[in-house]
This record gives C-alpha cells, sequence and structure tokens, in this order.
C-alpha cells in the first residue's frame, strides 16, 4: 500500500485525491465511526491522512486484519481504526449528506434531484439466515453472536436504502438505484430498487 501511494517520493494524502472521496471506518478509541474525506483534508491537517493508512483502515476487518494505528499528518487527531462496514454496511445516506452540505467540492447542489446515486451492495445470504423457533428458542449468547452481527448489519444496510429511495420518491426524483444480491452464496439473484433518469 505504502509503495502505491507514493509520488515523486512524497506519500500522498487525502488532499492529493483528483475528487472528492468520503471513505468510513469505525475508531475503536472513541467508539464512533469516523469518515476520512478530502473536504475535510482541504479545510485542515489535523484531518489529512495519509492515503495507504486510509485504505488499511476501512478495510481492516477484525479477526482478519489487525486494527490500523494513525494519525493525521500534524499528527493532531488519531483514531485506532477498523473496517468500516462495521459502522456503515451502506454508506449511502453518510454520502448524501456530505454532498448535500459541501458546497465547496459540491456547488450546484441544491438537493437531492441534483444527485445520481448508484448504490451497490455486498450482498445478504437470506437462505444461511433462516431460522426455525424450535432451532433458536433456547440459543445462549455464544449461539447468537454471530446471527447478531448479521441481523446488525443486514437491517441497518436495508433501513438506509429504505429511507434513502424514500427521500428521492417524495422530492420527485427517481435518481437513485440499490443493487444487492440476495439468496445463496453462488446462487442468488439480483434486487434493483430504483431507476436513474436518462
Amino acid at each position: 500500500m505504502k509503495e502505491a501511494f507514493v509520488d515523486d517520493d512524497r506519500t500522498l494524502t487525502l488532499k492529493d485525491t483528483l475528487k472528492p472521496v468520503l471513505i468510513p471506518c469505525y475508531d475503536l478509541s472513541s467508539t464512533a465511526p469516523f469518515l476520512f474525506s478530502r473536504a475535510d483534508a482541504l479545510e485542515t491537517d489535523s484531518y489529512d491522512f495519509h492515503l495507504w493508512e486510509v485504505c488499511r483502515a476501512t478495510s481492516a476487518e477484525p479477526g482478519v486484519f489487525e486494527p490500523v494505528q494513525m494519525q493525521s499528518v500534524n499528527k493532531h487527531t488519531k483514531c485506532l481504526a477498523v473496517d468500516g462496514g462495521l459502522a456503515m454496511s451502506n454508506p449511502t445516506a453518510a454520502a448524501i449528506t456530505h454532498v448535500l452540505h459541501n458546497k465547496q467540492e459540491f456547488p450546484f447542489v441544491r438537493g437531492v434531484e441534483d444527485i445520481m446515486v448508484l448504490s451497490i451492495g455486498s450482498g445478504q445470504f437470506l437462505e444461511e439466515a433462516r431460522y426455525e423457533y424450535e432451532q433458536v428458542k433456547k440459543w445462549r449468547a455464544k449461539e447468537w453472536a454471530r446471527p447478531m452481527a448479521r441481523i446488525a448489519g443486514d437491517g441497518s444496510s436495508d433501513l438506509v436504502d429504505q429511507s434513502v429511495a424514500m427521500a428521492f420518491v417524495q422530492s420527485g426524483s427517481s435518481n437513485y438505484v440499490r443493487i444487492q444480491i440476495q439468496g445463496p452464496r453462488g446462487k442468488g439473484f439480483w434486487l434493483v430498487r430504483g431507476r436513474l433518469a436518462d
């Protein structure tokens, strides 16, 4: 990663991105979601981070990769980061809010009618998540651990999808599409909600 984000012997940071970016992670030290953005980096060095660390932070899945201890280029902001999907399994609402309130990078956006959104899900495997009453009625915390994580992730992702879709419909815009695979691994079907206007 370090080698990929070096230019003329200088390590690239969020300020160096060619387009606006918004990248989530979860900060274990503050126990809250943390969003890396070019807009914040341009405003202050306290929110400018090395790109290679941002990439590691958003993909540091617990149990697979170790958390990333990182700090801003001026060392004023610290973050102990893990996978962004833990905090936001569907970051669409955060991205829309970021665009609506970021007049510096998106000066002509007045509302959702000025935005086109393509939201691509990472998949929901429904067959693996189906249970019967007799199977679960005597489960304890150990048996519930994995299903609860799936329920929380899929539930929050679906709630964001539904809320965003409603916001677009209520504004009279059809500029929102969500693509999500559903079904058992390798045999799923694609669920497509909405359509992008011509």
